[in-house]
């Protein structure tokens, strides 16, 4: 196939000089090219494999090591384990109990036979999946430029921060500042987005600024949710934007469920920009 060849090699020089890194050149080479062309067609597809198999022959040794699309965390067992949400295509199956890979088969064995904690976690693995694979389909890492793509880019940072200090050996106190400004910032970009909110108004202290509970009530009045409902009735766990300041402790407990909320809210926004909703076939909770 001389003319995908070529059109590979002129994408390849186009994207080092954008310094886009080398595991998703793959990836959105295949997606460029059946949006050029018009074309479409699956992994298993040979013009598929001709495109990953020259990017293996044409990038630098271990270059092409896709990690997880998203990592979540989940308290059990007074512990935040790793919640580690694979890039899937296609019709690949996705099995739950693969995800908590840290965890000891006899925690496993617990937690799947505890009906209260196992639809604890159905619900955040459910809020992982489509977060996770929501964010990846929209390509924002290759160039936010608007004000609603900045908002999401930056919630994504506070929440993957979040799960990193959550998921060390002793949580880190800063991921309850991590998960409140990943719920501002997510429920900003969804308002920029769809309902016109502009910069000014997100900063300004008279309307929004940092109050939770003005950004929810804005989303409910537009797009009422159970999971924006539940999120706004549940606002009382985050400390006031001031005591940033304080270096106040928190419990595990607490930690857990503003993270919790700040994971429900950035998933029910992805499903608002895409047409995933895991959520909605295994998840009866918040």
């Amino acid at each position: 196939m001389p003319i995908l060849l070529n059109w590979l090699e002129s994408f390849d020089r186009r994207m080092a000089l954008e310094e886009v890194p080398h595991r998703a050149r793959p990836i959105r080479a295949w997606c460029e090219w059946c949006r050029e062309t018009g074309e479409s067609f699956g992994i298993e597809d040979p013009k598929a494999k001709q495109i990953f198999q020259w990017f293996e022959l044409h990038s630098p040794p271990g270059a092409l090591y896709v990690p997880s699309v998203f990592t979540g965390a989940f308290y059990f067992d007074a512990y935040f384990w790793p919640v580690d949400i694979p890039m899937v295509f296609g019709t690949q199956a996705l099995e739950s109990r693969d995800t908590l890979a840290g965890m000891p088969a006899t925690t496993q064995r617990r937690l799947f036979e505890a009906p209260d904690d196992l639809e604890d976690f159905k619900a955040l693995w459910a809020d992982c999946i489509d977060y996770g694979h929501g964010y990846r389909d929209l390509h924002l890492e290759f160039g936010a430029t608007e004000f609603w793509q900045r908002m999401i880019v930056s919630a994504d940072r506070k929440l993957r921060s979040a799960v990193e200090d959550l998921c060390k050996p002793s949580p880190g106190e800063n991921a309850m500042q991590s998960s409140r400004e990943a719920c501002e910032m997510a429920l900003k970009g969804l308002l920029a987005r769809d309902h016109s909110l502009t910069e000014d108004d997100a900063k300004n202290p008279k309307k929004f600024y940092h109050d939770l509970s003005k950004l929810l009530e804005a989303v409910l009045h537009v797009a009422p949710n159970q999971i924006f409902s539940e999120a706004k009735a549940r606002l009382c766990v985050f400390p006031s934007v001031g005591d940033r300041y304080a270096a106040k402790p928190y419990r595990s407990s607490d930690l857990w469920a503003s993270y919790k909320i700040a994971q429900a809210i950035a998933a029910e926004v992805m499903r608002a920009f895409t047409p995933r909703n895991t959520r909605k076939q295994i998840a009866t909770r918040f």
